[in-house]
């Protein structure tokens, strides 16, 4: 049950509770793949803890001695070379070889499809999460994810025709149906209508920064700073901290003695992230950084910045599929 949450990776209790399993049977080598990943996780995110490097090494270690070659050592190494060592082609080398060795381990299949999107949203991508489709047919994060896959790739008409055959309704499944209906009606205040409505009737992780810049795409920058406030005034009063998205709106709505006391927090915010070679391992901060150089009307820095951006994070489908690039230009 906890490896099904949405955010099993930062989920303390099930690594409490892979160490325990693993602590009752010294041989379970899923188990001790499925910590790997977890370890493994936190070093894709800047992250950087030698310990639980160290931890994740060694139960990598332990699977190759118990049992090299199998579907769990192809199966964790893979999770390491994703995570810690961002190796993508490698990591969909292994991946595919614990394929080969057990077609049907849906637990192999989402490493796949998460590994192929990083890498791009394409024809590869819908093949594995159509086949998880198939092995788990209740499951309706694979019907998302396909819907999603087609509507990213720009495959309008392929997601029209899923939305007609899925009687499945979720966050995605209608924030795909809204996209499309603007292609048709091209009123933007009726699709953030839309998407608003979309947040109340569906809970997502994604639902508020979507909801956020359908009301900047609407120009509705006061209501954009009201939604920011709404989501983010417990935070702000307990790290007196603002969000980017609140800056932002601040300035597009005119508010700028609002936002001048907060830009060098946050500036000093982004800035704690760069590792020790200077450089961020999230382009996505670069982007914020760029944003703020917009604020100050530096046009010559912002530009810097998104080039920047843009050299990290070409080879990322991910990162460019959910960036902020567009609101930043």
């Amino acid at each position: 049950e906890l490896a099904k949450q949405e955010w099993w990776y930062q989920n303390e209790d099930y690594r409490v509770a892979l160490e325990r399993a693993i602590e009752l049977d010294p041989t379970f080598t899923r188990a001790m793949a499925e910590l790997v990943a977890w370890l493994s996780f936190y070093n894709f995110f800047s992250t950087d803890d030698p310990e639980m490097t160290a931890q994740a090494e060694q139960a990598l270690e332990q699977i190759n001695i118990l049992a090299p070659g199998s579907v769990d050592q192809l199966y964790a190494q893979s999770y390491y070379s994703y995570y810690a060592l961002k190796d993508y082609e490698l990591a969909l080398e292994l991946v595919t070889n614990a394929e080969q060795l057990r077609p049907s381990d849906t637990d192999v299949l989402y490493l796949k499809s998460i590994i192929q999107r990083r890498i791009g949203f394409g024809e590869p991508l819908r093949q594995t999460l159509q086949k998880l489709s198939l092995l788990e047919p209740k499951s309706e994060e694979w019907k998302d994810w396909l819907i999603r896959n087609m509507v990213l790739n720009h495959e309008y008409d392929k997601a029209g025709q899923a939305l007609l055959d899925t009687n499945h309704q979720s966050y995605f499944t209608e924030w795909a149906r809204s996209l499309l209906d603007l292609r048709n009606h091209g009123d933007f205040r009726q699709w953030a209508t839309e998407l608003a409505a979309t947040g109340e009737a569906f809970t997502s992780r994604f639902s508020d920064g979507f909801t956020w810049e359908a009301l900047v795409v609407t120009r509705d920058f006061e209501a954009a700073v009201q939604f920011n406030f709404d989501q983010f005034q417990e935070d702000i009063d307990e790290t007196g901290r603002v969000p980017l998205s609140l800056a932002l709106s601040w300035w597009l709505a005119g508010q700028e003695s609002e936002l001048t006391e907060h830009i060098p927090g946050l500036r000093s915010l982004i800035e704690d992230q760069r590792n020790i070679n200077g450089r961020f391992d999230d382009p996505f901060s670069y982007l914020e950084l760029a944003a703020l150089s917009a604020v100050e009307e530096d046009k010559e820095e912002t530009t810097r910045l998104i080039r920047q951006y843009v050299g990290r994070a070409k080879a990322d489908a991910v990162i460019f599929a959910f960036s902020w690039e567009y609101s930043c230009r």
